[in-house]
């Protein structure tokens, strides 16, 4: 099966980056499913929890917002705020 690399930035750090099957995000026209070989797009993103599916599984990438530019073979999404579901620390969130 086809893959499509998937980047994604804060401000900080690099979030995660790998290949993966499938992406599913809130844009601000609305949920998007990104497969391989995807036509161009660039969108901006709500705050929301990314689906990011690979192999069978499925992983959570909570976003506050950004933008999101999809090639044929990569997605990079710029968040402003972006992590991973073990690295939120519940005292810190708002």
């Amino acid at each position: 099966m086809a893959t499509i690399k998937l980047e994604i930035v804060s401000p900080d750090k690099v979030v995660y980056s790998a290949d993966i099957d499938m992406l599913i995000v809130r844009s601000t026209d609305g949920e998007l499913g990104i497969l391989p070989h995807h036509a161009p797009l660039v969108t901006g993103l709500v705050p929301h929890a990314m689906r990011v599916k690979m192999e069978g599984t499925e992983k959570l990438v909570a976003v506050g917002g950004g933008f999101m530019e999809v090639q044929p073979e990569k997605i990079s999404v710029l968040a402003s705020v972006a992590e991973l579901p073990e690295d939120i620390d519940a005292d810190r969130a708002p």
